[in-house]
């Protein structure tokens, strides 16, 4: 008994960074992701593993259900959320660490995750196991209970609602350091000259607060807006807190850390093919900011 419980043990840790690069991507919560993982855990520790013909892919198929499951018991609280919903923000965490290849790491920015909010549960389960996961049809069928046929037409319909993933440019990291540099600059000055240049006509800043802590309600949209917002805004209550910039979903990105030695606020940004900043996400939700503050704490 001891023995398989230990060889179960060693399948699920070979598994766990698929399984959470899987629920992370369909829920946008590392909490949330890890208790799905978790639980999938537990259902393996109940099954024999002579009952199970493949447990890496049962494993799998369990996550996704539990995912799909988890997305239609919270949409009442998703539709209740006050202001702008933002995926939780991740750090390098170790669970991550083997997710070898560039295009499946630039599936977890900001960008993917709020592009995936524009399909169904479903949608997004087949997408991911198809398009990041490179699943056959056969298994994704088996994994969500519909036939191969359903899950092509499926997976066509999630491409034409977001399009083949613009993949990750080698020179987006400089970009997005350079302006992270001048955004600071431009908070701490309280005079945007610095990073104006650097934003799209069509900027938006979204922060997502979750009605715990001040943060904007609407999404601000325009040059115009999202300057004043900065200079008046976020230099007033950022100016003297400290920065750190490091990897966040796998892009260079910033905290912002109170006096108190706390993330106050986590920020993300999405470039476009003109080398100009389309995006700005802020998220101040304190919920969404704790792995992130376990990562930062040895750093301020």
């Amino acid at each position: 008994m001891k023995d398989e419980t230990h060889k179960k043990t060693e399948l699920f840790l070979d598994a766990k960074a698929g399984l959470m690069g899987i629920a992370y991507r369909m829920l946008g919560s590392n909490k949330d992701a890890e208790d799905i993982v978790q639980d999938v855990y537990i259902k393996l520790l109940d099954h024999k593993l002579t009952d199970l013909q493949n447990p890496m892919a049962w494993m799998t198929t369990v996550c996704t259900r539990q995912c799909l499951d988890f997305i239609k018991s919270a949409q009442q609280s998703r539709t209740d959320y006050v202001g702008p919903w933002l995926p939780e923000p991740i750090g390098n965490a170790d669970v991550f660490a083997d997710e070898r290849y560039m295009e499946i790491s630039a599936s977890l920015s900001t960008a993917f995750l709020l592009m995936l909010e524009r399909l169904s549960a479903k949608e997004r389960a087949v997408f991911l196991l198809r398009e990041i996961f490179d699943h056959d049809y056969e298994f994704i069928a088996q994994t969500i209970d519909q036939s191969e046929t359903s899950c092509r037409k499926i997976f066509s319909r999630a491409m034409e609602k977001i399009g083949k993933p613009r993949k990750r440019h080698s020179v987006d990291a400089h970009l997005h350091r350079a302006f992270f540099s001048a955004f600071k600059t431009s908070v701490e000055q309280g005079d945007i000259s610095a990073l104006k240049d650097m934003l799209s006509q069509e900027i938006t800043l979204s922060a997502d607060g979750g009605g715990k802590v001040m943060a904007a309600l609407n999404t601000l949209k325009g040059v115009k807006n999202v300057s004043r917002f900065i200079e008046k805004g976020l230099s007033h209550y950022w100016q003297d807190m400290q920065w750190l910039f490091l990897n966040i979903n796998e892009q260079p990105g910033a905290v912002i850390i109170d006096h108190h030695k706390n993330i106050y606020a986590a920020v993300t940004i999405d470039i476009n093919d003109d080398r100009q900043i389309t995006d700005i996400w802020v998220v101040r939700n304190p919920e969404k900011l704790s792995s992130l503050n376990v990562i930062v704490q040895d750093d301020v």
